[in-house]
């Protein structure tokens, strides 16, 4: 599997903490990888796609929701984005929990930054 060659944001944490608190709860985890990785590396569908060794379909029905993140795709994107797999996958679970339940209110929300990267990296 290709790496970026580039660093990942080192705000990517920061961020879904971010969007976390400002009620972005039911956020696929597809959306935010083409948010916070794919656009702010500046690269397409294709090229992400090519680094990442997926079809470019694949990737699409992720980014777009179609499709859940599963624990081969959490490698790669956590590949691509310098970040770790068990990102992706809590990512995923948070979103379907919010789907099933309807839940409005997220745990998450009153974390810190630093708790929030502890949480995103504890497995």
């Amino acid at each position: 599997m290709s790496q970026t060659t580039e660093k990942p944001a080192p705000d990517l944490v920061v961020n879904m903490a971010e969007d976390i608190r400002n009620g972005f709860v039911a956020v696929h985890p597809g959306e935010i990888f083409r948010r916070r990785v794919i656009e702010r590396f500046g690269l397409t569908v294709t090229e992400a796609a090519q680094k990442m060794e997926v079809s470019r379909q694949m990737l699409h029905r992720v980014l777009s929701g179609q499709s859940s993140v599963t624990p081969a795709m959490a490698v790669r994107m956590a590949s691509l984005s310098g970040s770790r797999p068990e990102t992706w996958l809590q990512l995923q679970a948070q979103f379907d929990l919010a789907k099933v339940t309807g839940a409005s209110e997220n745990p998450l929300a009153e974390l810190s930054v630093q708790e929030m990267r502890e949480a995103l990296n504890k497995a």
